[in-house]
């Protein structure tokens, strides 16, 4: 399988940006099809398909003290050795309900002009991928 992006890859960015707001529009789309259009089978991560631009921010659910003490501490110097890093930039507590919250997918987005757009690219590469 092969895919533009991923919860690893997206979750384990500070803020958990997406390539959408990441990268302009038309890379997106030469991304998408590169993906597409490769021998794998594509995978979309949740909201691809409409160009999701809520962050998809790394969240937990441990409830023992220690652990969560363990897992914030943990993020926190996992994220200090990525570049650009700014340790001074509050980061998302992982195990606080309201980061994974945030994390949910806005379904109103795909029902704009630009996710109806979005949705009708991934439709038409997919339809390339059969004709034979």
């Amino acid at each position: 399988m092969g895919c533009l992006q991923n919860h690893d890859q997206i979750g384990n960015r500070a803020q958990g940006e997406r390539i959408t707001t990441l990268a302009d529009a038309d890379r997106v789309r030469a991304a998408i099809a590169l993906v597409v259009a490769a021998p794998h089978t594509p995978m979309l991560f949740m909201g691809d398909e409409h160009g999701e631009t809520r962050p998809f921010r790394y969240f937990v659910g441990f409830s023992d003290p220690a652990v969560a003490a363990a897992v914030r501490r943990g993020r926190r110097q996992e994220l200090a050795g990525h570049p650009g890093f700014d340790a001074a930039t509050a980061i998302p507590d992982p195990i606080d309900l309201a980061t994974a919250r945030a994390s949910t997918i806005d379904w109103d987005a795909a029902d704009t002009p630009a996710g109806l757009a979005r949705r009708e690219l991934w439709r038409a590469l997919l339809a390339l991928r059969r004709v034979e």
